[in-house]
């Protein structure tokens, strides 16, 4: 028996198929992060099928939103807690400098 609907994978597959001429046209370096964008949407296959939307290009887009977001924030979290363990900048725990 066959799928009648395709599987979130495919519609990311075939996503990345309608927007290869736009990639083509990026630089290359562009191109590597552009293909990273789709790879990371897999993260969120399970999220996206349970949402089950008729236009599976809004599932991909708020998942590469969501994977940017959490990477901002864990960068943001790694620089600062980074930066509170170094004493020779002088910072206190709230990342000021002051006196401690």
């Amino acid at each position: 028996m066959g799928r009648t609907v395709p599987t979130f994978v495919q519609l990311i597959q075939q996503a990345a198929e309608r927007w290869k001429k736009f990639r083509r046209a990026l630089r290359r370096e562009d191109q590597a992060h552009f293909d990273r964008l789709f790879v990371r949407v897999r993260c969120y296959t399970q999220a996206a099928t349970y949402q089950c939307h008729d236009n599976p290009m809004e599932a991909i887009l708020l998942s590469i939103a969501l994977d940017r977001k959490r990477l901002e924030l864990q960068f943001f979290n790694n620089f600062f807690c980074c930066r509170l363990f170094i004493p020779s900048l002088g910072l206190c725990s709230h990342g000021q400098k002051g006196d401690q």
